[in-house]
């Protein structure tokens, strides 16, 4: 995530920006207690709808016309999803 913020963070559109800003002060704000108590499934919730944001994200990507010849490395993508989830 920090790497993200330092390197990649400015390579979003515009709109995007917030959205990230958002989920990255939520994990923040994300106390021990929060994991191992009753309010894991509300974690769990914001975890799964960033994940639809960064699923349709990566699909607007891809219907961008200037990458339409350079596929998706799905692999990888899942990878790295799997490595915030």
């Amino acid at each position: 995530m920090l790497y993200f913020e330092s390197f990649t963070f400015r390579l979003l559109r515009h709109d995007d920006y917030e959205e990230f800003s958002l989920f990255f002060h939520d994990l923040r704000a994300i106390k021990k207690e929060m994991i191992t108590g009753q309010e894991f499934s509300k974690v769990l919730d914001k975890v799964k709808q960033f994940k639809i944001f960064l699923e349709t994200t990566l699909r607007h990507i891809g219907n961008r016309t200037e990458l339409a010849d350079k596929p998706l490395d799905m692999v990888r993508i899942e990878s790295l999803i799997k490595q915030c989830l």
